[in-house]
């Protein structure tokens, strides 16, 4: 399996935006793709948010029992 097909399989869980910027108004690509160090632009690719851990906790706020287990503890 190819890093990419690896890469789209992870991210199609995820909900997000992709938005086009001009090389010239894209100052990060542009220092990324003359970095040498594959781990640098790893990691400064994308940025995936997720509101996830907030439901939780809302759901954790709404719910007795899970209150009383963390008021037990």
């Amino acid at each position: 399996m190819s890093s990419q097909h690896f890469w789209l399989a992870k991210l199609l869980g995820f909900d997000f935006d992709i938005e086009y910027k001009k090389g010239k108004d894209n100052a990060t690509a542009d220092a990324l793709f003359r970095n040498s160090s594959g781990e640098v632009f790893i990691m400064a690719i994308s940025i995936i948010t997720t509101s996830i851990i907030e439901q939780i906790r809302e759901s954790w706020a709404n719910n007795w029992f899970i209150q009383a287990i963390t008021r037990d503890l």
